[in-house]
């Protein structure tokens, strides 16, 4: 089983650090059972030998590296673009985003390998992460079909795993979206909508077996206004679609309650969500 692996972090001594223990995560669980490729983008790059120890020392690291700072849905096209045409994304059996101050407790990508290797044949895994996350055995006989809402609640780029063949049909995450955009979020969002159109075996775990800062109500106001923009766009799929953007809009209310969120900010995300309706889709199609 070929695991690839995504991630994109800044020069700055302490993401690199943050990276670092993401990398020693992976080191840290290397099996034959399964095969790992960890492409990683080094942005706003002003030291050309950042990472080259690291390299040499895990052959299964490859560093690239820009001067200067792009968006995160550019940076991970970026990484995308290029294990496409070096062929290692045409060789993933599966693919994920991790951020670069998550982490993977052990046994997780072994148990990742054997679900993906199990008779269910999932195309999409996605979990929960915590600050202090669960031991992963178990993930196999655990994992279970998801409503939407159930799957959008743990969908998150350090927790979505897909399927190879998915994410080449799938192709590039949307540019108008995501950090470093005018519209900082959601891309994570967009793109799992978009893989579950395309992946109907669908597999979720409530629990948190991956490792990242735990989510804050702070940064869920924050991004309130891009995910109501995702979820407005998708409503046309179906019912449950239409079911989870009434939800987000539910959500809007209750964060205007306890003083997260202002009246005008939920107006104004509204009417920027309705608006986008009317815009055609960007073009994002499959990596050839």
């Amino acid at each position: 089983m070929r695991i690839l692996l995504l991630t994109t972090v800044d020069s700055s001594p302490a993401r690199f650090a943050l990276c670092e223990r993401l990398i020693a995560s992976i080191a840290a669980q290397r099996s034959p059972m399964f095969e790992v490729r960890h492409h990683v983008l080094i942005q706003n790059v002003h030291n050309a030998e950042l990472g080259r120890e690291l390299a040499k020392t895990h052959p299964w690291l490859v560093f690239h590296r820009l001067q200067e700072r792009v968006s995160l849905s550019r940076a991970r096209n970026i990484l995308l673009e290029r294990t496409n045409r070096s062929g290692d994304l045409g060789r993933a059996d599966i693919v994920g985003f991790p951020d670069d101050d998550a982490w993977y407790p052990a046994p997780f990508l072994l148990e990742l390998s054997r679900l993906f290797g199990a008779p269910v044949q999932p195309d999409i895994f996605v979990c929960r992460y915590s600050s202090v996350p669960e031991v992963a055995e178990g993930v196999c006989t655990r994992a279970k079909k998801p409503s939407l809402l159930q799957y959008v609640r743990c969908a998150s780029s350090n927790t979505m795993f897909i399927r190879g063949d998915v994410i080449r049909k799938l192709g590039p995450f949307d540019e108008a979206l995501g950090v470093g955009t005018p519209v900082p979020g959601a891309e994570d969002l967009d793109y799992a909508l978009r893989a579950r159109l395309i992946g109907q075996r669908v597999y979720s775990l409530a629990s948190a077996v991956v490792g990242h800062r735990d989510k804050s109500v702070a940064l869920r106001a924050k991004y309130y206004s891009a995910d109501l923009l995702v979820l407005m766009r998708h409503a046309t799929n179906d019912t449950a679609h239409i079911a989870l953007l009434g939800r987000k809009l539910m959500v809007g209310l209750y964060l205007i309650g306890i003083g997260r969120l202002s009246i005008a900010a939920w107006f104004h995300a509204l009417r920027k969500a309705l608006e986008s309706r009317n815009k055609p889709w960007p073009t994002v199609g499959g990596l050839s």
